[in-house]
């Protein structure tokens, strides 16, 4: 038997190959693992280092852009009358065309101040990286393009119109951006476009919802003998004071006691001062008609001679007694009234449905001014060539999108149906228009309603106004679905010094050089009535706070004699201010003192500011302040004699001793200042008549605070040439103008929500003015009365007027420089307007004023600035120069976009805010 040699260690020595190659893959799987991980690593390495390096490239961009901005207004600190102006940025290149209206300039080979390069960011580069016009307008700032074949205005695409070039690459080498460097010293390159973002709305403030109406009140017609006083009537619930209907079973004149009769004839009403009221009285014998003896209610009372209704809303405390009359054909009988009305006077805002214009309030622009087609609007569009405006039912859904706190929307988002809202009263429980209009414009308390509370928690991660960034407005669009070519009239920031141009002569080392005067100060001027316990010595709050008053207007309060028997012969009869401040007599001198009173900013304004030397410039001065005081505060100013007594009824105008002299004193006017001194005790026997001075007998007082600046321009002026005889706001040649920039409603330092008046977006301006009052009603006017409101195709034309008013390079003509630069421009829209001609209508072309004044301005640059960066080198080999016939050797490594907001003050360069959005491009 054959026998096999058995090796003892054959085992263990094959056990140790198999070991000892298993080893070696295993190295060799780490060794390729640790390989392909560090190659994988310097792939994200070199894609972080190509992302910081292409962020530093591109904010590099922004700062240098930045920088050209800020050096252009050091050039040139002070603004010209002749082009190029330099109240604007520069447009370059040469030949922006009239269809892209925002665009302020671009990255051009034909603007060296730009720095670019001849290569077009739209030639594709090594690796096929390029800047399409789609992307180059992805904000929609750019007019769209008319839609292509498969496309419709609905389609969201964002080609721009075809006048709009591409920007060029700005190449940066180590020393920086060079316009033709060698191409290996190339490690970058970026492009940009400067955008006017203020001559948009911003849309974070702006825009309303559609009427809602109300059942509220209206004031019927005063005696001819005197002009209609204004009596604001808020919104509120209306107090039934008191309600028995008419007998309804009228009866044959048989005999006396058919004359009809009150049941009670003595009644007690108790009202508030600011609540809206409703009076109706138990008669018998059906009578026709219905009055109060002496024709005479509490001021902001009437009665309806129909039906005997007496409503409207009380503006005064106090106790009185009226006797109400009834009449039918057997005779007339009567009942007294006794009248006490609680609470405390105060001028008010108009009521809602004249705040839904609020003339001059951006959150009331009317956006169904804005056209979508055709898409580019040019100064010379013809308004009936646009069209595709916004309806309501989107600017119901936006408005509801950007307040969803304040509305408490139960979902993310805003519906695409009806609004919710809280039900309304019983028997229906349905939404109503009425809180519609409620929740979105504010309106006073008491709502007697439980859904009162405003939110602002974060809900949903939503909170009111909302709409920060330019990316979420176009996100905004594709939720609600209105046209992308919308786009190019709505923006989100804007900012501006809420404080005269320092181009004024005269103005440096005064207070007002940095901040606007209050408005709301004439708060201080409001008397404060008898009310029960308490006697008000004249003007209420400058007799107890006299500091206050005696800083800001430089007045003092005078009580009045009321020596029996001198009413007709002592100046001094009543009550008076007495100024004393420091106004000179002679004209020509600065602002007296750091911190200037209402007189001295006056007085400034319509003279030194203007190179007038007035020689009657005291009086003219005092007698418009004291018609500016009038207009602001109630008709009612109880004057009660010194040591008590029932306070005297209808009102005292504003008497003004300004030097000593009472021959001299200045008066405003009231109601009251067109009554007959003889008949009516209560009016200063030595104010003049103001048809005796020209003012028409359908002047206008509001009897409220103001709501903008331009609401000066009611006030009566001696010097006027206007049909009017008030503050011209509506000219080129007025002397009044610049009060405009001297004033403000709004006393933030820094506000939001302004208007570049220099835009060349005429609908923008256009939304605007048609959400301005013709004519202030004073009341509420349920629906509104259509003559008072500015038309669609009015505000359109008004606004295309504007821009070619700012853009016309005559002499006399051109950008407005400051805000006082608003009469000129309504001068010229004016002529837009229907019905401007004659002294009833010069309210109506003062609109332009009223709407533009207060949210215009033209001393910021607010500017949107889109750069894109690249990192990247030319491939080795390429030769110069570096033009679009070798775009393509240009390989892109790392890539970086922002879209850069920015408000420059003209004055000196300083940057007021910015916001910076790194864009997301899907």
């Amino acid at each position: 038997m054959k026998k096999f040699l058995h090796l003892r260690d054959g085992a263990s020595k094959g056990a140790a190959l198999i070991i000892v190659l298993a080893l070696v893959v295993i190295a060799s799987a780490l060794g390729l693992a640790y390989f392909s991980r560090t190659t994988t690593d310097r792939k994200l390495a070199q894609s972080s280092f190509n992302d910081t390096t292409a962020d530093l490239v591109a904010r590099s961009a922004l700062d240098i852009t930045v920088s050209d901005l800020k050096q252009e207004i050091l050039a040139h600190p002070t603004p010209t009358a002749a082009p190029p102006y330099y109240i604007q940025p520069a447009r370059y290149p040469a030949g922006i065309p009239n269809d892209n209206p925002n665009l302020i300039r671009y990255s051009s080979r034909n603007a060296a101040e730009s720095r670019a390069s001849t290569v077009i960011s739209t030639a594709p580069s090594a690796n096929g990286r390029s800047i399409s016009l789609a992307r180059w307008n992805s904000h929609y700032l750019i007019p769209r393009a008319t839609p292509g074949p498969g496309q419709n205005w609905n389609t969201i695409y964002s080609d721009p119109v075809p006048s709009f070039t591409a920007p060029d690459w700005v190449l940066v080498t180590g020393q920086g951006p060079l316009p033709a460097p060698a191409p290996n010293t190339v490690i970058g390159r970026y492009a940009f476009a400067v955008y006017d973002e203020g001559g948009l709305v911003n849309m974070n403030l702006g825009g309303f919802p559609n009427y809602a109406s109300l059942t509220l009140p209206g004031r019927p017609n005063r005696p001819s003998r005197k002009p209609a006083a204004k009596y604001p009537a808020e919104e509120s619930e209306i107090m039934l004071a008191a309600f028995t209907p008419n007998d309804p079973n009228p009866s044959p004149c048989h005999g006396q006691n058919d004359a009809p009769s009150f049941t009670p004839d003595h009644t007690n009403a108790v009202l508030s001062t600011g609540v809206p009221c409703s009076l109706l009285f138990n008669t018998n014998q059906h009578p026709d008609s219905f009055g109060v003896l002496g024709n005479w209610l509490p001021h902001g009372l009437s009665i309806n001679t129909t039906n005997g209704n007496i409503t409207g809303t009380p503006s005064d405390p106090g106790s009185w007694t009226v006797t109400l009359t009834a009449t039918n054909q057997c005779g007339t009988g009567t009942a007294i009234l006794n009248f006490t009305i609680a609470g405390f006077p105060s001028p008010d805002s108009t009521p809602w449905a004249v705040n839904l214009a609020r003339k001059g309030t951006i959150a009331f622009a009317d956006l169904t001014t804005l056209p979508s087609t055709p898409t580019a609007i040019t100064p010379t569009t013809p308004v009936g060539s646009m069209g595709g405006f916004l309806d309501f039912t989107s600017i119901n859904k936006l408005m509801g999108w950007r307040n969803y706190a304040t509305t408490q929307q139960p979902g993310a988002f805003f519906p695409n149906s009806n609004p919710w809202f809280p039900p309304g009263p019983a028997p229906t429980a349905t939404p109503t228009a009425d809180l519609y209009a409620r929740y979105f414009l504010g309106a006073i308390p008491p709502f007697r309603t439980p859904y009162t509370t405003v939110s602002t928690a974060v809900v949903n991660n939503r909170t009111d106004q909302g709409l920060m960034t330019r990316q979420e407005l176009i996100r905004l669009q594709r939720t609600i679905g209105f046209s992308q070519s919308l786009l190019q009239y709505l923006g989100t920031f804007s900012r501006e010094y809420n404080r005269p141009a320092g181009s004024w002569p005269q103005l440096s080392g005064s207070t007002l050089s940095g901040a606007r005067w209050d408005m709301n100060n004439l708060a201080m001027m409001v008397p404060m009535s008898w009310w029960p316990g308490h006697h008000g010595q004249g003007h209420g709050y400058g007799y107890a706070r006299r500091n206050d008053v005696a800083q800001l207007f430089g007045l003092v309060w005078v009580d009045g004699t009321y020596a029996a028997g001198t009413r007709m012969t002592d100046p001094n009869y009543y009550g008076h201010w007495r100024y004393t401040g420091k106004l000179r007599a002679s004209g020509g001198q600065p602002l007296e003192g750091a911190d200037p009173d209402f007189f001295q900013v006056i007085d400034y304004a319509m003279n030194q500011a203007i190179g007038v030397n007035d020689p009657n410039h005291m009086r003219n001065t005092f007698n418009i302040g004291a018609a500016l005081v009038d207009l602001y505060d109630g008709d009612d100013v109880f004057d009660v004699p010194p040591g008590g007594g029932n306070p005297t009824t209808g009102n005292i105008i504003t008497i003004i001793d300004y030097d000593g002299e009472p021959a001299n004193y200045a008066y405003g006017i009231e109601a009251m200042s067109f009554d007959d001194p003889s008949v009516n005790t209560n009016r200063a026997w030595f104010a003049p008549n103001p048809l005796s001075l020209g003012v028409p007998l359908d002047y206008v007082l509001l009897n409220r605070r103001f709501e903008n600046v331009g609401e000066f321009g009611y006030a009566y002026s001696p010097v006027s040439t206007t049909p009017s005889k008030t503050l011209d706001f509506a000219s080129s040649t007025s002397n009044d103008k610049a009060l405009l920039d001297f004033f403000t409603y709004n006393s933030a330092a820094v506000r939001e929500g302004t208007v570049n008046l220099n835009t060349r977006n005429g609908p923008v301006l256009a939304s605007i003015i048609r959400g301005a009052w013709l004519h202030d009603p004073g009341y509420e006017v349920l629906p509104p009365d259509s003559t008072y409101l500015v038309s669609q195709d009015d505000a359109l034309a008004a606004g295309q007027a504007i821009v070619q008013e700012t853009t016309n390079t005559a002499a006399g003509r051109g950008p407005a420089l400051t805000r006082a630069d608003v009469a000129r421009l309504a001068g010229v829209a004016a002529s837009a307007l229907h019905g401007v001609a004659g002294a009833s209508a010069d309210e109506t072309k003062q609109t332009i004023a009223r709407a533009l004044a207060e949210v215009g301005q033209a001393r910021t640059w607010n500017l949107m600035i889109d750069v894109i960066a690249q990192t990247g080198r030319y491939s080795p080999g390429t030769t110069p120069p570096l033009d679009n016939s070798n775009a393509n050797k240009f390989i892109a490594e790392g890539e970086k976009r922002y879209w850069l907001h920015v408000a420059l003050d003209r004055d000196d360069g300083t940057v007021l805010g910015t916001q910076l959005e790194e864009v997301t491009e899907q």
